[in-house]
């Protein structure tokens, strides 16, 4: 069912790292199910990639060359994502009785009611669960410049680029395959990347609102680096929990409550408005992703904070992979990091 021509891989190009992972899709009595061939991180050259503009095409591209050889990927058809200021997402109630009446809907939407110019956008949506004669609708649109931008650094390094989706939906589309008994609830998944967080609320199976801000895990890592005159490769290993002489935990402690304090901000801010749009839905579960979620007591700290059960999502958890190519301590360890990059790989072609 599922050939060569239908694979592809996902590779999550973040400001920090790229990181890369390939999925074999197959079917078991009529059940979609994937298998874990490769996966892969390499570091990004600092100001290579700013607030999610690509400034050094050169570096990122040989970056994704250099993950594909050392990921051992023959397939060239390639996934990739975009976020940041170039993407909008607008949940709205719209009345279409006929496509082309849908699509002069939305275009007269996005020319009065954001800013930007349906020229300049391509432009998607998202139904939504919704009851009698209006549809919900999650409308997404992304800078045609910014798709360029990056399409181009994956040719550059000799892939086919055949899908761009946005971080938010590669999200929800791991957690969805990975925790279908959870689908159903009202959940928040809480992705923290180097630079941007991006928060999801999901409800009935669908993802109703997306935010995302302007913070990350690198701020933590620059505050351990000039509070303690560290390097940058120690400041990141004590973001994570490892011990660093002359630093004592209540100073740790003070700056990663710090951060923590405006990680739940967010959070707090997004559910209070979403709870506005949907007084009668209740959250039920925080997941945290991304590689910034890793910063030690960060579930802790947000279990504490919203009296919720609070999850890492391992985006492998219901991947099929041998123990043999794969340690099962280390792909659960670093789960959460490639969160975006497993999403995308489960946007088979033609499945």
């Amino acid at each position: 069912m599922f050939g060569k021509s239908n694979e592809l891989i996902g590779i999550d190009i973040g400001s920090s790292s790229i990181k890369l992972v390939y999925l074999k899709p197959k079917k078991k009595k009529g059940k979609r199910l994937f298998e874990l061939k490769s996966l892969g991180q390499v570091p990004l050259p600092r100001e290579a990639i700013v607030e999610g503009t690509i400034m050094d095409s050169y570096a990122v591209s040989d970056a994704i060359m250099q993950l594909v050889s050392e990921a051992q990927v023959k397939v060239k058809n390639v996934a990739i994502s975009v976020s940041g200021n170039a993407v909008i997402t607008k949940r709205m109630t719209i009345s279409a009785s006929t496509p082309q009446e849908l699509e002069e809907n939305l275009n007269w939407e996005i020319k009065h009611n954001t800013p930007f110019s349906p020229e300049d956008v391509q432009m998607d949506y998202f139904i939504l669960p919704s009851q009698g004669d209006y549809m919900e609708i999650l409308l997404v649109l992304a800078k045609k410049e910014k798709i360029g931008e990056y399409t181009s650094v994956v040719q550059q390094a000799g892939l086919n680029p055949v899908i761009v989706d946005i971080d938010a939906f590669s999200i929800y589309n791991a957690f969805e395959y990975n925790y279908e008994p959870f689908v159903s609830n009202v959940v928040a998944i809480i992705h923290i990347g180097a630079t941007l967080t991006t928060i999801v609320i999901a409800k009935e199976g669908a993802p109703v609102f997306i935010r995302e801000k302007d913070l990350g895990g690198d701020f933590l890592t620059e505050t351990i680096q000039k509070e303690f005159g560290l390097s940058l490769e120690k400041s990141e290993a004590v973001k994570k929990g490892e011990t660093a002489e002359g630093i004592t935990k209540a100073a740790l402690q003070g700056i990663m409550e710090m951060i923590f304090n405006d990680i739940s901000s967010e959070v707090s801010k997004t559910v209070e408005f979403f709870s506005g749009q949907f007084p009668d839905a209740e959250l039920e579960r925080i997941y945290l992703s991304g590689g910034g979620s890793l910063m030690e007591g960060l579930g802790d700290f947000l279990e504490e904070r919203f009296n919720l059960p609070v999850e890492y999502l391992n985006p492998f958890r219901n991947v099929l992979y041998s123990e043999k190519a794969f340690s099962v301590d280390e792909l659960e360890k670093n789960a959460p990091i490639f969160t975006v990059a497993a999403g995308l790989a489960m946007r088979t072609l033609g499945g």
